[in-house]
């Protein structure tokens, strides 16, 4: 039976946002056709980010940058020079709140600064120990164990980001964002390592986390 989306899943009641995001993933598939961003001149890709967001608003989609690690958007320094040299008219952001810290951005921060320009908001979380930081973890480290956590991992401050968004009457769309589990999680180990009770036990925790901890009203289970 079909479900209607939580209010953390879905446009608030008499949103202005009219247009559905188009998000863009910055990080390069080797096989991918085509030009990467990386490739070009800032200056160039930001106007094919325009020129792009021009032809997609048309057709009521929103261009939306995803910052991600290891990519062209990869640093805080990335993503507000993007948001600095394109047209906020064409173009705007996919705020995932993991990437952002993992780039040494403040995700409360950057999402208060860019707010109107805000087309979707990723909430996904990682260690206390990336936070602030000043080089990216390595493909290597993330490799022998990942760098994404469970909600309340300490990496993102999730109640900045909620008061952020409250206060500011954010209307637009929030998707909670789960990597699958991994040996060499925190508290994998924990749970027996048995991965059939660690996706149980990921998904309980982070339903348990939005509800208890953040406030969100989320649809009885069942």
């Amino acid at each position: 039976m079909n479900r209607q989306p939580s209010k953390l899943q879905r446009p608030l009641a008499g949103s202005r946002r009219e247009h559905r995001p188009l998000i863009i993933s910055s990080v390069p598939k080797p096989n991918a056709i085509g030009m990467y961003f990386s490739s070009w001149s800032r200056k160039a890709a930001q106007q094919k980010r325009n020129e792009l967001g021009r032809q997609t608003i048309a057709m009521g989609i929103r261009l939306a940058p995803h910052p991600h690690i290891w990519g062209p958007l990869e640093r805080e320094k990335d993503m507000r020079r993007t948001m600095e040299l394109t047209d906020p008219k064409y173009v705007w952001m996919t705020a995932d709140t993991g990437h952002l810290v993992l780039g040494g951005g403040d995700a409360a921060q950057i999402i208060s600064d860019y707010f109107p320009r805000i087309a979707e908001v990723h909430l996904k979380d990682t260690y206390a120990k990336y936070r602030g930081n000043a080089f990216t973890p390595t493909q290597e480290e993330h490799r022998v164990a990942s760098v994404y956590h469970n909600l309340g991992g300490g990496g993102v401050d999730f109640s900045a980001v909620f008061k952020v968004l409250r206060d500011r009457h954010y209307k637009g769309w929030a998707i909670f964002d789960l990597d699958a589990p991994r040996k060499g999680d925190d508290g994998f180990d924990a749970i027996g390592g048995n991965m059939d009770v660690a996706v149980d036990d990921y998904i309980a925790h982070n339903i348990n986390y939005l509800r208890n901890v953040l406030g969100v009203r989320l649809p009885p289970l069942g």
